[in-house]
């Protein structure tokens, strides 16, 4: 049987969920420097062993900002094997609980 998904009234009509993209502006991530300033980071992703790691883009940047995210090819510690990059969007800072 499939699964069928329900939208809420308000945005049933498609129109209404991609009006705002008119007004975006593209978004270019190739090189470090891109990600630091857009406030992105990059982790990794090791299937064997299934680790995560969450690179210090700071550090990065300071080592070789200019370089190309394509042109970087991490290898797990553990199975030196080539590992998953993910590019990974800015995070909200926690503003606190509502009162």
């Amino acid at each position: 049987m499939a699964h069928l998904m329900r939208f809420p009234d308000e945005i049933a009509d498609i129109t209404k969920c991609i009006s705002h993209l008119d007004s975006m502006e593209a978004l270019s991530l190739n090189t470090l420097f891109d990600l630091e300033n857009a406030r992105y980071g990059l982790a990794t992703h090791c299937l064997p062993c299934n680790k995560w790691h969450d690179f210090d883009i700071e550090e990065l940047v300071a080592k070789q900002g200019n370089r190309s995210i394509l042109d970087l090819k991490p290898c797990c510690s553990i199975y030196g094997e080539r590992a998953e990059k993910h590019v990974t969007p800015p995070m909200r800072q926690f503003e606190g609980y509502p009162e």
